[in-house]
């Protein structure tokens, strides 16, 4: 045993998964490596292959554009095999599960992101759990903020401009069309 951790909780699982990404845990690091995940030693950025060599419409791969600095990924981040990740976005500790959508200009800091979510525009998510297919829509005019350890219930949809601080949101929940600030829900 590496380390112990507790998963058991999405509260434990948000101070456990960065201590991972560190590489807390070695053994998640030996099978990553084995499965052929690409590591950036510097930065401890994992990435599934199919991801990194993925061609974006401008003819570039998601490692082309990293290196010429229209994505910033790391330090301490976990892409999934199909993981899109567009221009101007920030990715830092955090784990982005399979087939997300990271929409321009989006900012992720401290996240755990189920699969086949989509992170709208511009949207900031810090410190937050999302479950699987939650759809995150966000624009510049109206971005949206999910902060202070929210999580997510799976398939929701979170309107544009809405903000969510240390909030829990059930599956099934239909936010106010007018969106909003929400607070410990």
């Amino acid at each position: 045993i590496d380390s112990w951790g507790d998963f058991g909780t999405t509260y434990f699982l948000l101070e456990t998964f960065p201590r991972a990404l560190e590489g807390g845990f070695p053994s998640i690091q030996w099978i990553l490596k084995s499965r052929g995940h690409y590591h950036d030693d510097e930065k401890n950025v994992w990435i599934h292959p199919d991801t990194l060599k993925r061609v974006y419409p401008d003819g570039l791969t998601l490692e082309e554009r990293m290196k010429k600095g229209a994505v910033k990924i790391g330090p301490n981040v976990f892409l999934g095999r199909g993981a899109y990740i567009e221009d101007d976005c920030s990715i830092r500790y955090s784990d982005i599960e399979k087939q997300v959508t990271v929409c321009n200009g989006a900012s992720i800091d401290h996240a755990y992101v189920m699969p086949y979510c989509v992170i709208g525009g511009f949207a900031t998510l810090v410190n937050c759990a999302l479950g699987l297919q939650v759809l995150v829509r966000s624009n510049a005019e109206h971005p949206t903020l999910i902060n202070g350890r929210s999580v997510l219930g799976p398939k929701l949809e979170v309107p544009e401009g809405v903000g969510l601080i240390d909030s829990r949101v059930f599956p099934g929940y239909r936010f106010p069309p007018e969106g909003g600030r929400f607070e410990s829900q």
